[in-house]
């Protein structure tokens, strides 16, 4: 007899409390941990922070076993309680962040980007 695993359970949601458990439990069953980024890239990350003055931006960060990004655009970074806001409301620990890139590092920088003739 073969095991099904987590499949043997799923018709038998009768209750509502079971329903809501066994989908949790297949939530956090999807949950990455938190990668780990280099001391190169935090400080490329810091450098990119700082130099940010506005316009189109895309911000790679952890939020709850997930890896989501945002275009939204920095509204400000709070340094002494080590804090990211968003354009869009989203408040983010600076320790969650993973990755930030201003628009040249997006689309290249100028006509040097662009493949010669």
């Amino acid at each position: 007899m073969s095991d099904r695993g987590m499949m043997k359970w799923l018709p038998y949601k009768s209750l509502n409390e079971q329903g809501d458990f066994l989908s949790k439990m297949l939530k956090d069953k999807a949950k990455k941990p938190k990668p780990l980024i280099s001391n190169d890239l935090a400080e490329d990350i810091n450098r990119a922070l700082l130099a940010y003055k506005g316009g189109p931006s895309e911000l790679t960060y952890y939020e709850e076993g997930e890896i989501k990004k945002d275009d939204s655009g920095l509204k400000r970074v709070d340094l002494l309680y080590k804090k990211v806001y968003l354009n869009d409301g989203l408040v983010i620990d600076l320790t969650d962040v993973l990755d930030f890139r201003i628009e040249e590092d997006l689309f290249g920088e100028g006509d040097e980007a662009l493949p010669a003739d």
